[in-house]
């Protein structure tokens, strides 16, 4: 059956799926790990992959929220770069080029098989006609800059290492080289003083070996709920890391460029694409 292209949300699995690329997020608590997939659309097979099995590392005090370290002996990854294979784990490089998801979209809610993991089933939150969202070419004004901050970005970027993904509703990246891999999925908000943030799904490693931490909700059903915020955090000075909110505020914009405070003294510029990006 033909894919239909968007955002897939279940209790336990996400997927991004666009003309070329698909990004699959899956939490398999019968094997208690947490996996990220990048994927070929066209034959769903497996371009890279990132696997942790993570163990709690705090109760954050939020609800359905927990945050978990990932010990370098919990850490595999494999990644297609050209010719080669960069991977640190035998059974993940064989994953590589080999397909790893199938689904079935002739019911209202598609049902997703994930290759050694249970069925998933995931409801449909964006549709992309087109095969990918595309990007807002709108200049940025007083009384604009909410459809600048969502419109600008959207679309897939590809990177040396993995891909980017960003729709109306969501941002996804995948990025994985040896000493540094972040794979998330996230969704967000925009008003005229900035953006809200609100990770569902983060994998965060550095290092040789890697280590690092993840985070994610233990229903990600919350990911397709419309984000909740106060605006009154968007503060023109600063960003703000309120319970499991992000906002980033504008701190200054032109026709072509928005400039926002990141947190951690992060300056972060927002351009306007080319038309022919």
């Amino acid at each position: 059956m033909e894919k239909i292209y968007g955002v897939y949300i279940g209790e336990d699995c996400e997927a991004v799926i666009t003309q070329h690329v698909t990004l699959a997020f899956l939490k398999d608590t019968a094997t208690d790990t947490l996996t990220a997939y990048l994927l070929r659309t066209d034959s769903l097979s497996c371009l890279g992959v990132c696997r942790i099995r993570p163990i709690p590392a705090q109760d954050c005090g939020f609800q359905d929220f927990r945050y978990y370290c990932a010990p370098p002996q919990s850490v595999c990854y494999a990644m297609q770069q050209g010719k080669d294979i960069l991977s640190n784990d035998p059974a993940l490089r064989e994953m590589v080029s080999k397909q790893i998801l199938t689904a079935d979209f002739s019911r209202a809610a598609p049902i997703f098989y994930f290759a050694g993991s249970n069925v998933r089933e995931e409801i449909p939150q964006e549709i992309f006609p087109t095969g990918a969202p595309v990007p807002d070419l709108a200049d940025a004004s007083a009384g604009n800059l909410a459809r600048c901050l969502q419109g600008w970005h959207l679309g897939v970027h590809a990177e040396d290492c993995g891909v980017t993904i960003n729709t109306p509703g969501h941002m996804y990246i995948f990025h994985v080289e040896p000493t540094f891999v972040y794979c998330r999925a996230a969704r967000y908000a925009v008003c005229e003083k900035g953006v809200v943030f609100n990770q569902n799904f983060r994998i965060n490693l550095h290092g040789d070996p890697l280590q690092g931490e993840a985070s994610l909700y233990g229903d990600n059903r919350i990911a397709a709920q419309e984000l909740s915020y106060h605006a009154d955090f968007l503060s023109p000075d600063r960003c703000v890391f309120n319970d499991v909110n992000i906002y980033w505020s504008v701190a200054s914009f032109s026709p072509n460029r928005i400039v926002l405070h990141g947190c951690g003294g992060d300056t972060y510029y927002w351009d306007k694409p080319s038309p022919c990006a």
